[in-house]
């Protein structure tokens, strides 16, 4: 996909995003430029971008880093296995111990992600006899990795790669069209795990209280309290005055026949229904451009017919549920239940 494409459909995924709020929790299948490949739903969108929930964690990703966005069924959503991660060593980690101290300090740090697998490469899971040396042979090249690593059943693979002494991290995901240039590890090495990953950090926990060794120092000894002579009983207080008798509480407003209606994809229908047939032509109004907008907004960006066919029934229904809320007919008083002199009165009705 050209620079152009992309930033166009970037342009109409936000777009889309916006728009349709109430498909946000349904689960997708979000392909980045990375080579990734997330399971995730949408949980909240940024102006620039989108936050996901995956099984291990929240994600959040760019507008412009989205190649496809497809729904995904729920139980695939719910069922998916963990994430596995191939962990490659340290250039020396056999006679140089910054390089053992660090691939053990990451394993520790990628076992710690909730729903992952993670495995080194003498772990190959009695996988390809010719994937895994491949991969070995690559060194620090990462883009090797990337090519060698599509071969065996991973999802990811942390490469440290020192630069210039100091410790260096790459996440690579398998069948990249290009290896990312990594991250120096300034801060702590499962910071740069979670920001490799894309993965907003977790909240930290504050540290527990400190316990005084030596209690007994602060503590002063209290005086013995005075006997207090015994106090007289109080007198019964007066009986309480008589509370009113509560008014009857109003009948609530019966409920519109047309909002189950308002859910239906035919814009105007429940305005047809209730009598309102100028509302229900201006419902047909808005919603017929609109479709046909997005219909052709999407032919012109969409790889796939059916991209196309998802788009336009999508932005129907939306469109209709839209226009048959916002022109609901509303419940107003109309008719009075009287009661005696001082008392509420409940007013039903409907215009």
């Amino acid at each position: 996909m050209s620079l152009e494409r992309r930033a166009r459909f970037a342009a109409f995924v936000a777009v889309l995003a916006h728009a349709m709020p109430a498909f946000a929790a349904e689960p997708r299948r979000v392909e980045l430029s990375s080579g990734r490949v997330l399971l995730a739903e949408i949980v909240a969108t940024r102006a620039d971008g989108l936050d996901l929930q995956t099984p291990q964690g929240i994600v959040s990703i760019r507008f412009d880093e989205v190649q496809r966005l497809d729904p995904v069924d729920v139980v695939l959503y719910e069922q998916q296995p963990p994430m596995r991660i191939l962990q490659l060593p340290s250039p020396d980690p056999a006679t140089n111990p910054v390089d053992a101290a660090f691939d053990a300090e990451l394993h520790a740090d990628l076992l710690a992600l909730p729903a992952t697998r993670v495995r080194d490469r003498t772990d190959a899971d009695g996988q390809s006899a010719v994937a895994l040396p491949a991969l070995i042979a690559c060194g620090p090249d990462a883009v090797c990795v990337a090519k060698a690593a599509a071969l065996l059943d991973v999802d990811v693979v942390f490469l440290p790669t020192p630069t210039a002494g100091k410790p260096w991290l790459r996440a690579i995901f398998p069948g990249a069209a290009d290896a990312n240039g990594g991250l120096p590890v300034d801060t702590t090495l499962a910071a740069a795990v979670y920001q490799m990953l894309r993965l907003n950090p977790p909240a930290p926990v504050p540290p527990p209280p400190v316990a005084d060794a030596h209690p007994s120092r602060h503590v002063k000894p209290s005086p013995v309290a005075p006997v207090a002579p015994p106090t007289p009983a109080p007198s019964a207080p007066p009986p309480p005055a008589p509370r009113p008798a509560p008014s009857p509480a109003p009948s609530p407003p019966p409920s519109s026949p047309s909002t189950a209606l308002s859910l239906t994809p035919i814009p105007g229908l429940p305005e047809f229904r209730s009598g309102h047939p100028a509302r229900g032509l201006l419902a047909l109004a808005i919603a017929l451009p609109a479709t046909a907008g997005a219909v052709y907004l999407a032919g012109t960006q969409a790889e796939r017919p059916w991209d196309v066919v998802a788009i336009g029934a999508a932005t129907w229904w939306v469109a209709s549920v839209a226009t048959s809320r916002a022109l609901a007919p509303v419940v107003v008083p109309t008719a009075t239940e009287g009661h005696a002199d001082g008392a509420t009165v409940a007013v039903v009705g409907r215009f």
